[in-house]
């Protein structure tokens, strides 16, 4: 909790001395969009995220973290074929880093603990699903 607190100060700040569209700005909108979705606050992570313009992310594994968060996402309103559809295109992005990238992991343990039909894996919790619908 305490991180995604510290992340929500931070991004201003960012966005101030970096701009909008700076990589380390966008990643550290991108860790407050995780925190959130592990906070079980969606609808806050989903407004961090829905204006960032992928064009301006320069490299494949920050659009593959930006698809991975959207299709989290998707997963907690319940398309899971929107879901399927970004978690495909993520590891698309990520063909070209090593297996052992924290990415690739991530997305491999996120696909894992999906459960068919049902809402997320390892980065949402069933009590996030619960508050989220709130």
């Amino acid at each position: 909790r305490e991180a995604g607190e510290r992340l929500a100060d931070l991004l201003p700040l960012m966005e101030k001395v970096h701009g909008p569209e700076h990589p380390s700005t966008l990643t550290t909108r991108h860790e407050l969009a995780r925190a959130l979705i592990a906070q079980g606050k969606a609808r806050e992570a989903g407004e961090c995220i829905e204006n960032v313009p992928e064009t301006k992310m320069d490299d494949s594994v920050e659009q593959a973290r930006n698809r991975m968060l959207h299709g989290w996402l998707a997963d907690l309103d319940g398309d899971g074929a929107s879901a399927d559809d970004l978690l495909d295109q993520a590891g698309a992005l990520l063909v070209d880093v090593t297996p052992e990238h924290y990415m690739r992991r991530e997305l491999a343990r996120y696909r894992e603990t999906r459960v068919p039909g049902g809402t997320g894996g390892t980065m949402i919790r069933q009590t996030d699903v619960n508050e989220s619908a709130v």
